[in-house]
């Protein structure tokens, strides 16, 4: 991958997927959601409305609990909804845009994403050799 790759999606996703989407998984929870802006959804349901895409209820349930802290979802009673801040709202929509614009270069910037955290975690960890 080139550095060029990046830069093909607006700096503001970017940031987004840095801050707000840690896996690909989490980015279509999301859009999911996005996709019925007038329901609330548990975990299960979210599994059920995202066939035939293979998510697990816990899987579901760590991605509408990201998205929450992320503040993109308002949960109550184990309930969630779409109710992003004015501020993230344009970033939904550019994530929507280059899910269905420019899927493989939104997948890599998410992978990326997820491997600068798996390296970090690694290298938190590194055995110092002294």
């Amino acid at each position: 991958m080139t550095a060029t790759m990046s830069t093909d999606l607006p700096p503001t996703l970017l940031e987004f997927i840095r801050t707000c989407i840690p896996s690909y998984q989490t980015a279509e929870v999301l859009l999911a959601i996005v996709a019925h802006p007038d329901r609330d959804f548990g975990p299960d349901e979210i599994v059920s409305i995202m066939r035939p895409v293979d998510i697990s209820e816990p899987a579901a349930r760590r991605a509408l609990a990201i998205l929450a802290a992320c503040g993109l979802l308002r949960q109550h009673a184990g309930r969630f909804s779409y109710s992003p801040s004015p501020e993230l709202e344009p970033r939904t929509q550019e994530l929507m845009r280059a899910y269905n614009e420019r899927p493989v270069t939104l997948i890599r910037a998410i992978y990326r994403n997820e491997d600068r955290g798996i390296q970090s975690f690694a290298d938190a960890f590194k055995l110092r050799k002294d």
